[in-house]
């Protein structure tokens, strides 16, 4: 299956129709990323990236779609990164999901 072939599973599927979705391809154009976004994927990268941007960027739609009341924060060597995380990983309140 394609990324945006998933994309769209999750999409028709009750239980994951709000999820967001950020897709990595190794080899995208500008059409594939616009088309994908306006498929409803949350974010686009490409690879080669740096594996800080991709935390970053994977943080950022993680606050989007949680507010920050949630309990859903990222992290950073187990430090939280506040309400606009540079990097990390997500977890579900103090002690994970």
């Amino acid at each position: 299956l394609s990324g945006l072939q998933v994309l769209e599973q999750l999409q028709t599927a009750e239980k994951t129709e709000a999820l967001p979705v950020v897709l990595f391809a190794s080899d995208a154009k500008k059409e594939d990323v616009l088309h994908a976004v306006e498929k409803g994927a949350a974010d686009f990268l490409i690879k080669p990236f740096n594996p800080l941007t991709a935390q970053e960027r994977v943080c950022a739609v993680v606050h989007a779609a949680w507010p920050a009341g949630s309990g859903l924060r990222c992290f950073h060597n187990g430090a939280s990164m506040g309400t606009y995380p540079r990097a990390g990983r997500v977890r579900r309140g103090s002690r994970g999901m």
